[in-house]
């Protein structure tokens, strides 16, 4: 943890602005308890923040029906790959594709995604929705009929973001 401290008012953003604004500003922060910056946060407290923002959107979205939907590849029990999102507002949402290292380049991440995909077109999803930061990864992408919605470049470093989404048809 980097430093606990009391709420401190922030610097006026406009230096025309009103004492009487600075005031409520500072009074208004000060009352909602102590703040801090942590560098090492602990997976609970993320946690928190997390459970909290998905619960807010879920009440948002209320309708969308969201649904989790996972696909695994298991070798004596173990899982060596797996693709993993929801379904919502008839669309497959794509968190994350996996394969073990050692099991990379033989066709399995693809075949995890392919699963997950026809999984979610029975639900009813009509298309699917990923991400991804590898100018690699996004080509695989491609060829597995995934087109470009848009493109972030040195989203992070030297990184581009790709979002990336593809119709399912009977997948």
């Amino acid at each position: 943890m980097r430093s606990t401290t009391a709420c401190h008012r922030a610097p006026p953003f406009d230096t025309i602005m009103s004492l009487h604004v600075e005031r409520r500003y500072a009074a208004c922060s000060m009352a909602h308890g102590k703040w801090s910056i942590e560098d090492a946060p602990s997976k609970a407290d993320l946690a928190v923040v997390v459970d909290g923002v998905i619960e807010f959107g879920r009440a948002e979205a209320a309708d969308g029906n969201a649904q989790a939907l996972a696909c695994f590849c298991r070798e004596h029990g173990e899982i060596i790959a797996g693709a993993t999102g929801r379904t919502e507002y008839e669309r497959l949402f794509v968190d994350y594709v996996w394969v073990a290292g050692s099991r990379r380049g033989g066709g399995i991440g693809t075949e995890a995604l392919r699963r997950l995909e026809r999984a979610a077109h029975e639900r009813g999803a009509r298309d699917a929705l990923l991400e991804t930061l590898s100018d690699r990864t996004a080509r695989l992408y491609s060829r597995l009929g995934y087109e470009t919605v848009a493109t972030i470049e040195r989203f992070v470093g030297p990184f581009n973001k790709y979002i990336m989404r593809k119709t399912l048809m009977g997948a």
